[in-house]
């Protein structure tokens, strides 16, 4: 993969951080920063039959002090129904234990959906989500997960209210066993 000039990352990501004030589209991460690592990633949520509603491929960079999940590919639901208005998405990064309990212990700031580069329910263009405030932290009992929010309109009442659903990348993402790309 070739690396983009400092001046062009640096004017991308001050256009679209400006912009939507949580992601930038890009593919690297800052040129003067190495990350120390990179992990990819493949987070998805299924329906009950076992499809998968929404999914997001791309490389988790581990930064001194921040996690940026570079989100090169994936599906999401940005379109509006009778029932479900899609909100934003955030990226966190989890732990616990997925079936059971499980937190977001740290986590970037909410992007709009209306902001993200989807044509037809597919990620048309790379997108940067920032994870921050992660110095100290092991990484090895956290993955990177997403936070789809969106407002629904329960059937019983015809009210609005905020909700969220998780997208889930794969638990041992940074588990000492997976190699660093």
């Amino acid at each position: 993969m070739a690396l983009l000039s400092k001046p062009l990352v640096v004017a991308v990501l001050a256009t679209v951080l400006s912009a939507s004030g949580c992601a930038a589209r890009a593919a690297v991460p800052p040129a003067d920063v190495a990350p120390a690592a990179a992990y990819p990633f493949h987070a998805r949520v299924t329906n009950t039959r076992g499809d998968v509603t929404e999914e997001l491929r791309g490389v988790a960079y581990v930064m001194p002090a921040q996690v940026r999940a570079v989100v090169h590919g994936g599906r999401l639901s940005v379109v509006p129904t009778a029932s479900t208005q899609p909100v934003a998405i955030l990226a966190t990064l989890a732990s616990g234990d997925t079936a059971t309990r499980w937190s977001h212990e740290r986590r970037g700031r909410p992007v709009r959906l209306s902001a993200l580069p989807v044509r037809d329910g597919a990620l048309a263009d790379s997108v940067v989500f920032v994870i921050p405030n992660t110095e100290g932290l092991d990484l090895r009992q956290h993955w990177v997960a997403f936070e789809y929010q969106a407002r629904v309109k329960l059937p019983q009442t015809g009210a609005w209210h905020e909700a969220t659903r998780p997208i889930h990348s794969d638990r041992e993402m940074f588990a000492v066993s997976a190699s660093p790309r």
